[in-house]
């Protein structure tokens, strides 16, 4: 059995909601201007060529910013230090859920092992060392990770996960798509991929997985297995 799991709104926070961190930082106006600029479709597309490592990221926030008034401290640099400030942020429980797995079922009997756990990101070239070093303890559940950048393509691009099955040597049928994104879910399920779980929170995850077969530890007995996948290894 295989999770491929997505990062951004599923483990820890991203691009899509670091108009907060805009806020926060440089009132509500730039905050709703921002949020106004991510929304366009034309800086849409622009996203999915730097996630597929097409442009780089000062690229895209000077596309970003374009030609239009923004104060004089708008600059790339000024977004880049935004967004890395949010990545900072964990979705709250879901790492938790992740670790408190202890098998699946499998031909109608329980499989009492840890199934391969996959990361499957679309995201930005530049900010994977900081990601890797400031969420080392998310990382370290991860079997094979797989970036769109490195891959040149993001999930809702057609051989995405075709590509991702061939690497694993694995069958589509094997797989399972945990996203908070619909149109990657799509993709997913065109490319073979049965079974897909609509991320919302760790709450609903815990369910889905339960209602997927999956085994998990209660909270009363994860403390005491929470090393069990670091001495399987």
């Amino acid at each position: 059995m295989i999770l491929l799991i997505d990062l951004s709104d599923v483990l820890i926070h991203g691009l899509y909601d670091m108009d907060k961190v805009v806020h926060y930082r440089f009132g509500e106006d730039i905050a709703k201007r921002f949020k106004e600029r991510h929304d366009n479709p034309e800086c849409w597309d622009k996203l999915q060529e730097l996630c597929r490592g097409k442009i780089t990221e000062e690229e895209y926030w000077k596309f970003f910013i374009g030609d239009e008034w923004w104060p004089e401290y708008v600059t790339p640099n000024i977004f880049k230090f935004a967004l890395e400030e949010n990545l900072k942020k964990c979705v709250a429980g879901t790492a938790d859920v992740l670790r408190s797995i202890r098998g699946y079922t499998s031909n109608g009997r329980v499989v009492n092992s840890i199934p391969m756990m996959v990361l499957v990101s679309d995201n930005i070239r530049e900010h994977i060392p900081f990601i890797m070093k400031e969420h080392a303890g998310i990382m370290s559940l991860f079997d094979f990770t797989y970036w769109s950048c490195d891959l040149g393509m993001v999930k809702k691009d057609e051989g995405f996960f075709t590509h991702i099955m061939e690497l694993l040597d694995a069958s589509p049928s094997e797989a399972i798509l945990i996203d908070d994104y619909q149109v990657n879910l799509d993709a997913a399920r065109k490319a073979g991929i049965k079974d897909t779980i609509l991320f919302q929170n760790a709450e609903t995850l815990r369910t889905d997985l339960e209602s997927l077969g999956f085994v998990l530890a209660t909270s009363s007995n994860s403390n005491e297995n929470i090393n069990l996948r670091a001495a399987m290894a």
